[in-house]
């Protein structure tokens, strides 16, 4: 099989253990000499080497085949897993022999012979022409015919350098649909990716095409030779690794890091990125240069400057800007009111997304947010932000303004996106621009970025409730997805957790919306039907009764007792009234009575019927005694609420058909039929129930679902099934009825003994 090098993998290893080094100095941009960085000498080495066994092995035949070397080969950048393409613009025969000669010894050549001998660009895509520009002769004969070349060459490429323009710029476009994506970010592909190897040496030949627009040495020049020195060292040490490619892979990232002597990877990958954007930046420029008739040095200083950015966010007004941005942007300092004017409006999600991104690729933002120099390429491989945090930020202010503009985009939650006011949209705004500005500054990202957010934005005159409601969201901004994707959004539990933070209203509805916009600004696919389901319920819960009644119980009694609240079942809490319940729980809290307490309850607007029965003390069959009760008055169940606590005792709940007797009536006869034990003596009901299963097991629990037609004394009977047949102890119960309908599920102590499928047989059994 033959070897994906260039030469045999031990000769490639041996010249990489000679030529290729570290630098002296871990490179970090400052300096862009790059004196440290000399990718060239093991370019050369492999080119020596397969030089020499062409000469040594084929001298005539090379000779005679006038070599010319092309491509990454012609610009002395080979590295161990290059393409190797060579022009022959000799002796066909003899080119012959040389490829089929490299073809045994394992050397993959990429070779062709020029269509017209006198014109080496007929019959060559517009796009591949460039490549003649770093054509580099490799034998003395291919010298002078190369240099018989040179000036008609020079003519052709003039007359057809506007389409070679056009080439690179469809070029560019398609790699940057192809790369644009997580993945190119976490694990970026060093040649073909934004800013890669390829964007560079496009710029090159931009500049070399069109010389008279770029006769002063500029900043972006030493960009280039800096940039493109570190890229081709990183691309040699990865082709030695086993399956590498262009790809810095996760894997090879720490490698790497070690190799060059970072610190951390998360170090080498901040570089690495800031190397990619600013080589990106000044690619892009140099193409909107080229293609320009006239460039004319627009007018006026700093503040010009910036409006000409504000009124059009071009990649030219853009390099205006970021020429001021340098030197913590001491050109700009007396600009503050302009930038913050600026700044307001680009994160406006009611305007689009030209400005903001704009002001991220001139730099402007680095020196507008405090510390924002700190998350520029900053790298992170958690579920939320797996974009370098600065490109995150980015992404989360467009994703909210195509929200604003396209509310179906957040699916179930368009409604909300809907509801939201001016004042809402603006506090998003700020927060998604600043919710992680933070995670450069060591610490608690939340807390920094809320630090940093104070700081600016009282700075930037914004009003102090927006100010107070951006805090917030920033502090929060994890919290409700925490519990949509990792808790029960049914649990009371988290309704009172997120309530202690101040999740409801107003702030409900705008953390939902920052939530999916976060969860977007990830990655659009991450956004999946799943998490917007469950993130919707949550948000759906929270705003029922249940929770809100839940919250006003909480205030009533205290932190102290939310134990028992939580445990309270949801369909009670929203039922009842706050007060009347609170008031209920604090009596039964209190009462040191051993005796039963019966309370009936009947709502005023609804008409619904509540029965309560209290003890301090749990015993085996109580609540069975319960249902007898009922049963033996004639009270029709429709929902049961069943709760057994340590500190409260035993708190039962039964919604029922509305009696003939009156509340106080009815609690009499209830409390005398518990007394004398005769609740007892009632006549056992003959149910049929279509299905009985166990929904669930664990250690603590097992919970029982009993399904038929809604008939008196089904919950009687399925209780009795329980108790008598099988001895556990109810834990607690629900009753649903719907129709002619009912499902009774209750929670059980584990039964001793028995498997599950032995346990429903035995409930099965009437």
């Amino acid at each position: 099989m033959r070897s994906k090098f260039i030469l045999p993998e031990e000769e490639i290893r041996a010249l990489a253990e000679v030529h290729l080094h570290p630098p002296a100095v871990v490179p970090d941009g400052t300096d862009l000499s790059g004196e440290g960085l000399r990718p060239a000498l093991f370019s050369q080495a492999m080119e020596e080497r397969l030089v020499a066994f062409f000469e040594n092995d084929l001298p005539e035949a090379w000779d005679r085949a006038e070599p010319v070397a092309i491509g990454s080969w012609g610009r002395g950048e080979l590295c161990p897993r290059s393409d190797l393409d060579l022009l022959f613009v000799g002796d066909q025969d003899a080119a012959g022999q040389v490829t089929a000669a490299a073809q045994v010894r394992g050397i993959k050549i990429r070779s062709r012979v020029p269509e017209d001998p006198s014109d080496w660009t007929k019959g060559v895509e517009v796009f591949d022409v460039l490549s003649l520009l770093d054509a580099r002769p490799l034998t003395e004969r291919a010298k002078l015919r190369i240099e018989d070349r040179t000036l008609a060459f020079q003519k052709r490429l003039r007359a057809i350098r506007a389409q070679a323009l056009s080439g690179i710029k469809k070029e560019k476009q398609q790699r940057a649909l192809r790369y644009d994506s997580i993945e190119g970010f976490l694990e970026p592909n060093i040649k073909y990716g934004p800013g890669g190897l390829r964007d560079l040496q496009q710029a090159i030949s931009i500049r070399r095409l069109y010389p008279e627009k770029f006769t002063d040495a500029t900043h972006a020049a030493e960009v280039y030779s800096y940039f493109k020195k570190l890229f081709l060292l990183l691309r040699q040490r990865l082709h030695l690794a086993q399956g590498a490619g262009d790809l810095v892979s996760a894997y090879e990232q720490r490698p790497l890091s070690d190799w060059l002597g970072f610190e951390h990877p998360r170090e080498f990958m901040r570089e690495l990125q800031k190397g990619l954007s600013r080589v990106a930046f000044y690619a892009d420029l140099d193409l909107e240069l080229a293609r320009r008739a006239k460039l004319k040095r627009p007018p006026g200083g700093a503040e010009a400057a910036l409006r000409r950015m504000k009124s059009e966010p071009s990649i030219l007004t853009q390099a205006d800007v970021r020429r001021l941005t340098v030197k913590n942007g001491t050109g700009l300092k007396d600009q503050q009111p302009l930038i913050v004017e600026m700044l307001t409006a680009a994160v406006d999600p009611r305007t689009d997304d030209k400005l903001i991104t704009a002001m991220f690729r001139s730099r402007l933002i680095d020196v507008s947010v405090t510390d924002f120099r700190r998350v520029v390429g900053y790298v992170q491989h958690d579920q939320y932000h797996r974009y370098p945090v600065d490109t995150h930020l980015l992404q989360a202010i467009r994703e909210l303004k195509r929200v604003y503009s396209r509310p179906t985009l957040l699916g179930r939650l368009k409604p909300i996106v809907n509801s939201l006011n001016s004042q809402d949209w603006k506090i998003l705004g700020w927060a998604a621009l600043y919710h992680d500005v933070g995670k450069g500054s060591g610490g608690d990202h939340s807390d920094q970025s809320v630090r940093i957010a104070r700081k600016d934005l009282a700075k930037f005159g914004v009003e102090g409730a927006v100010i107070e409601e951006v805090l917030w969201l920033i502090e929060r901004h994890l919290d409700l997805s925490q519990a949509a994707f990792r808790g029960n959004s049914a649990s009371p539990k988290i309704w009172r957790e997120l309530h202690d933070k101040g999740v409801e209203g107003l702030r409900l509805r705008r953390l939902a919306i920052f939530t999916a916009i976060d969860i977007r600004a990830t990655n659009r696919e991450a956004y999946t039907p799943w998490k917007e389901r469950l993130l919707a319920e949550l948000v759906d819960r929270l705003e029922r009764p249940e929770a809100k009644n839940l919250k006003l119980l909480q205030d009533k009694l205290g932190v102290k007792h939310g134990a028992v609240l939580e445990r309270l079942d949801p369909f009670l809490v929203g039922a009842l009234s706050p007060l009347k319940l609170s008031r209920d729980l604090g009596e039964c809290l209190q009462r040191k009575d051993a005796a039963v307490s019966v309370a009936c309850f009947k709502q005023p607007r609804t008409g619904r019927f509540w029965i309560r029965f209290h003890e301090r003390n749990d015993r085996p069959g109580l609540f069975v005694a319960y249902a007898r009760a009922l049963q033996a008055l004639g009270v029709s169940v429709r929902h049961a609420s069943i709760l057994s606590d340590e500190s409260l005792g035993v708190y039962d709940w039964f919604e029922v058909k509305p009696p003939r007797m009156g509340p106080k009536m009815l609690e009499l006869r209830l409390l005398s039929l518990l007394a004398s034990g005769a609740e007892g003596k009632a006549e056992l009901p003959k149910v049929e129930f279509e299905a009985v299963d166990v929904l669930s097991t664990d250690e603590q629990e097992w919970v029982v679902s009993f399904r038929g037609r809604d008939v008196r004394g089904a919950l009687l009977a399925a209780a009795e099934r329980l108790a008598l047949k099988t001895g556990v102890s109810i834990r607690w119960a629900k009753v649903h009825t719907w129709g002619r309908q009912l499902d009774d599920v209750f929670g059980v102590t584990p039964p001793k003994g028995l498997s599950k499928s032995e346990f429903e047989a035995i409930l099965r059994v009437s």
